[in-house]
């Protein structure tokens, strides 16, 4: 080890160091308790090989950017403080004692103008309009919580304060429940803005803030690009309309109302990715929900700010207490192949939703003239109410049924504008009697029982289920079906293909796994 060239030994200790640190931070933002969280100095482990090595950490600067606070001993603190020189500074505090406190102060207050990134327990007591000013390198500033450093702060005014002057901050984020006003650090040079809380802690009632209040915050941060928000349960009229003309990605999570207050207000690009994530209503039922949010959309006394470039592609899943639309601006030369690019636009509600009502929600977004849909079945629903929706898309030209029952397909290729459909997952009825028991005469041992393939969610015992039902929908379509592709579709045999033939312009089947047209 000894032989080994310094330049080779200094870079695996300052890989070292920045993964180590890299891995406190992420301890600290993902709420693991104290104990469980990885050492932040596990690297110094490495100056024991040999006398070489340590000589070389202690004679290196750059290893000492991180100081973390994480003992009741003031003497490390400050040498590493010494360490570091006139280094710029990461600074971490992991706990919430006053002794912490006394020293996270006193850095902050000696060391501000070499602070580059800042993970602090959830208060912003110690932000102080001096301390913005000297933050001069001061680029990311982390909360997370809660925090037990100083009495809890006053919660936010009507009229909040004018943001501080930071001169360098991009990025400000919460990963807990905030516990009192921010909207003062939300800062002009903002480029990234993150008030969220892990899953696990959310709820709305708790959220960061009311939307009216985060609405006249944004009137400050003209630069954002990234904007991730809980919003509260309470919410007042949005009478601003804040232009955020750099916004690459908007994502809004809370209760339907306050979502689409903001989502309305917002003046953001027409390219801006966009993720709408809405909870119940309080005195509303939950089936009721995208109604709501409906409603919502089309009110008139809201601000309605928001345009987005138009969805060529979209797609309905969920089951039992969620639902998705997910939205692509360009479809896939495939409809299937939507799966393997994000979506640009992503709407989830937390509740009991039809399909139904999820494809009003994306019609009545500002998202229109969709040319490929795909359906997924739901658990809490199978039955026939996609059609009428679908018929009121007039720019489709391809729909994808994924584990939908037949009844569904019957309807939809009936009602629906486009020229392609694909049917995945699939199972149709079989309508001849089933085989006769083996060893029986006329008895095929080739031909599949339908008793014996196990039900599915798409399974239609009530009716509409078979081929040939599928085949006469087809024929009584006007004007004829153009494509139609079956992907792992069961109980279709060769005769029912040569039946679907005569009836749709082209066929493509993937009986075993292998297209053939």
């Amino acid at each position: 080890m000894k032989s080994l060239p310094a330049e080779v030994i200094l870079q695996i200790l300052l890989v070292s160091s920045s993964y180590s640190a890299e891995r406190w931070i992420m301890s600290l933002v993902t709420g693991l308790p104290v104990e469980q969280c990885p050492p932040p100095y596990d690297w110094l482990r490495l100056t024991h090989v040999c006398r070489a090595w340590r000589q070389l950490a202690l004679s290196t600067t750059s290893l000492w950017m991180h100081i973390a606070i994480v003992g009741d001993l003031w003497g490390p603190t400050m040498e590493l403080l010494r360490r570091a020189g006139g280094q710029l500074l990461t600074i971490t505090c992991s706990t919430r004692r006053a002794w912490s406190s006394e020293r996270l102060e006193h850095i902050l207050c000696h060391c501000v103008g070499q602070v580059v990134t800042a993970v602090l327990p959830a208060t912003t007591a110690l932000i102080t309009p001096s301390f913005a000013r000297e933050a001069t390198h001061l680029e990311t500033l982390t909360f997370f919580g809660p925090s037990m450093l100083l009495d809890p702060p006053a919660a936010e005014s009507e009229q909040p304060v004018p943001p501080y002057d930071f001169p360098a901050l991009r990025h400000l984020r919460t990963v807990s429940t905030f516990p009192g006003p921010i909207t003062h650090v939300c800062s002009g040079t903002l480029t990234s803005l993150v008030l969220r809380a892990s899953q696990k802690y959310f709820n709305p009632t708790d959220a960061a803030y009311p939307s009216h209040i985060l609405a006249r915050a944004l009137l400050h941060t003209p630069f954002l690009e990234v904007l991730v928000v809980d919003l509260h349960e309470y919410t007042d009229t949005v009478t601003v309309a804040p232009a955020l003309p750099y916004l690459r990605q908007l994502s809004i999570r809370g209760l339907a109302i306050p979502c689409v207050a903001l989502y309305r207000a917002l003046q953001v690009p027409r390219s801006t990715r966009l993720e709408l994530e809405c909870t119940e209503l309080g005195g509303v039922a939950m089936e009721e929900v995208p109604q709501a949010i409906v409603a919502a959309i089309a009110d008139q006394s809201m601000i309605d700010g928001s345009r987005f470039e138009p969805v060529a592609a979209f797609a309905v899943q969920g089951s039992g207490s969620l639902c998705e639309v997910h939205g692509w601006r360009s479809p896939a030369p495939v409809a299937s192949d939507l799966d393997d690019r994000p979506a640009d636009v992503v709407v989830r509600i937390s509740t009991r939703c039809l399909r139904r009502d999820a494809l009003a929600l994306m019609t009545a977004l500002p998202l229109p003239q969709p040319r490929v849909a795909r359906l997924q079945t739901f658990s809490v629903l199978n039955g026939r109410p996609d059609a009428p929706a679908l018929a009121s898309l007039p720019s489709l030209e391809a729909v994808v049924l994924r584990d939908v029952a037949p009844s569904v397909a019957c309807d939809v290729v009936a009602a629906t504008p486009a020229d392609e459909l694909h049917l995945c997952a699939i199972e149709f009825r079989d309508a001849r009697p089933p085989p006769p028991a083996p060893g029986r005469p006329g008895a095929d041992s080739c031909a599949p029982s339908s008793s014996s393939r196990p039900p599915t969610a798409a399974t239609d015992p009530a009716g509409g289920g078979t081929v040939q039902d599928f085949a006469a929908a087809c024929a009584r379509r006007a004007p004829r079906l153009a494509r139609l592709c079956l992907a792992k579709a069961r109980g279709v045999s060769v005769a029912d293909a040569a039946l679907l033939r005569g009836v749709v312009g082209a066929l493509v089947w993937d009986e075993h796994g292998r297209m053939r047209t």
